[in-house]
Formats: C-alpha cells, sequence, structure tokens
C-alpha cells in the first residue's frame, strides 16, 4: 500500500469512528432488561460499559472506576438515582462526572426536575437509539462548553 494510500486509509477509520468508542460509561439501573439493552446497545457502539444495580453498587464501584458519563435511572432500592446524584457530587473526586437521568417517567415535570435538580440530560424509557444517541452527545457536548 502507498503511503497516500495508507494516510487516507487511516483518515477515513478516523472519520467513521464514532465518539461512542472513547466512552467509558457506567449505567446504573435496578432493572436487569434495562440495564441489559443499554449496555448492549453502547457496547455495540464501541463504548466501555460500567453496570450497577443500584445507587450504593454505583458508589462502590466509583472508587476505583472513572466513567466519561453516568446513565442512571431515578427510582432503584437502596439508593435511588436522586441520592445516587448528591453523593457524587459531594466527592471531589466525581464530582464533574455528567449524570444523564434515564427513566420510565416520561411526565415532562420530572425531566424538568431531573434539570433543576443538576443533572446533566433526561434520557425517558422507552427511547429511540437516535434519540438516546442525540440526547447523549448533546449532554457532554454542553458539558464541554461550560467547562470551557
Amino acid at each position: 500500500m502507498s503511503a497516500d494510500n495508507k494516510r487516507n486509509t487511516q483518515e477515513l477509520v478516523s472519520l467513521n469512528r464514532p465518539a461512542s468508542a472513547t466512552w467509558r460509561v457506567m449505567v446504573v439501573d435496578d432493572e436487569r432488561d434495562n440495564l441489559e439493552v443499554i449496555t448492549r446497545l453502547l457496547q455495540f457502539l464501541g463504548s466501555t460499559v460500567i453496570t450497577a444495580e443500584n445507587g450504593v453498587e454505583a458508589l462502590k464501584k466509583l472508587q476505583t472506576e472513572k466513567p466519561t458519563f453516568i446513565l442512571s435511572d431515578l427510582l432503584m432500592p437502596e439508593m435511588d438515582g436522586w441520592k445516587l446524584f448528591q453523593s457524587i457530587r459531594k466527592d471531589a473526586t466525581t464530582a464533574r462526572i455528567p449524570i444523564i437521568a434515564v427513566t420510565a417517567s416520561t411526565m415532562t415535570v420530572d425531566a424538568r426536575s431531573a434539570m433543576a435538580y443538576g443533572f446533566d440530560g433526561f434520557i425517558a424509557k422507552p427511547f429511540s437509539i437516535s434519540t438516546f444517541i442525540t440526547e447523549i452527545q448533546r449532554c457532554l457536548d454542553s458539558v464541554k462548553q461550560s467547562a470551557v
């Protein structure tokens, strides 16, 4: 392969590599089916996924794992997404990790409440794949812009 062809191939590969291939995502959800669907989707997109079934488990994993962002259900046993959010924000080592609420509650008031509470985004279940990815990217772009 000539140097030009090799460079063109490398450029093409880098252009087609989705941002999701660089993501380390923590998914926190007590419903195994939801956890599996989200995990498989993110892995298909090239992301590395860390899972937890409640807030307590998520906090334990955050002691050793440093995700790019967290997708958290709001209603879970042991520690819900609201308390998980508070705990993450209080810890200096995790406070800047973007957190997106992912919940089956589709009421507009819940989305507004989550955003007013400080979540970086809100995704209602069930979701379409395009909406899911678009909202995650919007949240990450927004966090990046506010950090500048």
